[in-house]
């Protein structure tokens, strides 16, 4: 939804610096996230009553995947015009703060990506779609809120939004 209201609202380019900069940032994240959840799924459905062991080995793993990811994404959003410049050239600088804000919401979701994993190995799939359905609403809420300084305010925008949904 947000790729719609970018290109609707904001046009073909900022759309395009919108795509460049989410995609950069959500390829290495899905490489990483994707093969340890077929992982880690099984693991945590096999252990589930077991309470004690299910939370040590859901904590443990999201530490080491924070440790693994979160290094990497804040020097990327901190250095996001270095990058941004050596991956893409300079007619791509408008790409950067995109990027940037990109770079801030996921050092949340890299580690938050993890909570569907207890939803599902525990068979609350009713309580994942409602958690689900409601963040859906704040996000889209704020890619809506964001539009008005286009590409990079919903970017920004949902990068806000991440953290106020998940931060208590």
């Amino acid at each position: 939804l947000d790729n719609i209201l970018i290109g609707k609202y904001s046009g073909a380019i900022e759309l395009g610096y919108y795509d460049r900069a989410y995609k950069l940032l959500l390829f290495p994240l899905q490489n990483i996230t994707q093969p340890l959840t077929r992982v880690m799924v099984p693991l945590l459905s096999r252990i589930h009553e077991d309470k004690v062991r299910f939370r040590d080995l859901y904590v443990r793993t999201n530490w080491m995947l924070a440790a693994v990811t979160m290094p990497g994404i804040a020097a990327l959003t901190l250095t996001s015009e270095q990058v941004v410049a050596l991956l893409f050239g300079p007619r791509w600088t408008a790409v950067a703060p995109i990027f940037a804000w990109l770079g801030i919401a996921s050092l949340m979701q890299s580690v938050s990506s993890t909570t569907g994993w207890i939803f599902i190995c525990q068979g609350k799939t009713k309580a994942m779609f409602q958690w689900g359905a409601y963040s859906s609403l704040t996000t889209v809420a704020s890619f809506v809120v964001g539009l008005h300084w286009g590409a990079v305010g919903v970017a920004a925008a949902y990068a806000i939004s991440g953290y106020v949904l998940r931060v208590p």
